[in-house]
C-alpha cells in the first residue's frame, strides 16, 4: 500500500476537529515515541469513524497497513497462515505436437508441450505480513474474537511471537538478537524477528448503556 499517493485535501490535519488531532497526537506518541500498541474503543455507531481515524493516521505518517476484521468465524489460520493449492503451467522446448484446429478444418496448429505442476504453499495472512514487513496491523472488532483464537492474539500482542504452520517462528527483535551470529545463520529461513517498527492497533466496540 502506498499511502503517500492517497493523500487528499481532507486528510490534512488542519481540516479536522481538535478532538481528532488529539487522537493522532496520542497515536504518534504510542507508535513512534514509545513503540507501543494502542487500542481504540467506542460505541458501535462510531466504528466506521475509528477505522477512518486509523487509516488517515497511517496515511499521514506513511505507514503501510494490514487489516483484519475479527468475527465469530475468525480462526487461527486467518491470523497466521493458510494452505493454498497453486497450479503453474510451463512451456517446455522440444518437438511440439500437432492438434487439429476445430475452427478451421483445413488448418492445424502446433502447440509446444506444457507441464502442469500443482503445489501446496503456506500463504501469510495479514498479521504475519505486518510482522514480516513492519506494517501497521489493525485488528478491528476485538470483542468479537472467539476464545479459541485468544491465545494466538495474546502471543502476538504481548510476546511478539507466532509459531507458523510452515515450521518457522516469528519472535521479538530482542529475542532474536540473543542468538549468536552462528545461531542466526543456522536459523535463517526458520526463526525470523518482527521488525522494530511493527505496530499493532486494535479497535473494539463497547456495549451501549
Amino acid at each position: 500500500l502506498d499511502h503517500h499517493n492517497h493523500h487528499s485535501h481532507n486528510s490534512h490535519p488542519h481540516h479536522h476537529p481538535p478532538q481528532q488531532l488529539g487522537h493522532w497526537r496520542w497515536m504518534l506518541q504510542k507508535d513512534l515515541a514509545l513503540r507501543q500498541d494502542f487500542l481504540l474503543t467506542g460505541p458501535a455507531a462510531t466504528a466506521r469513524d475509528r477505522r477512518q481515524t486509523l487509516l488517515t493516521y497511517a496515511a499521514l505518517v506513511g505507514r503501510e497497513v494490514e487489516y483484519v476484521a475479527l468475527s465469530r468465524d475468525t480462526s487461527n489460520a486467518d491470523l497466521k497462515q493458510r494452505q493454498e493449492v497453486r497450479t503453474t503451467r510451463t512451456t517446455t522446448g522440444g518437438n511440439g505436437r500437432t492438434d487439429t484446429n476445430h475452427n478451421n478444418d483445413n488448418k492445424a496448429t502446433t502447440n509446444p508441450p506444457t507441464t502442469t505442476t500443482t503445489t501446496t504453499v503456506y500463504a501469510d495472512q495479514a498479521p504475519v505480513r505486518a510482522a514480516r514487513h513492519g506494517r501497521l496491523l489493525i485488528l478491528d472488532g476485538l470483542e468479537k474474537a472467539e476464545r479459541n483464537v485468544l491465545p494466538t492474539l495474546n502471543n502476538l500482542l504481548e510476546n511478539r511471537e507466532l509459531a507458523l504452520d510452515d515450521g518457522s517462528l516469528l519472535v521479538a527483535p530482542h529475542v532474536y538478537e540473543q542468538y549468536s551470529p552462528k545461531q542466526q545463520q543456522q536459523q535463517q529461513g526458520g526463526d525470523q524477528s518482527f521488525p522494530n517498527d511493527a505496530t499493532t492497533t486494535t479497535t473494539t466496540t463497547t456495549p451501549a448503556n
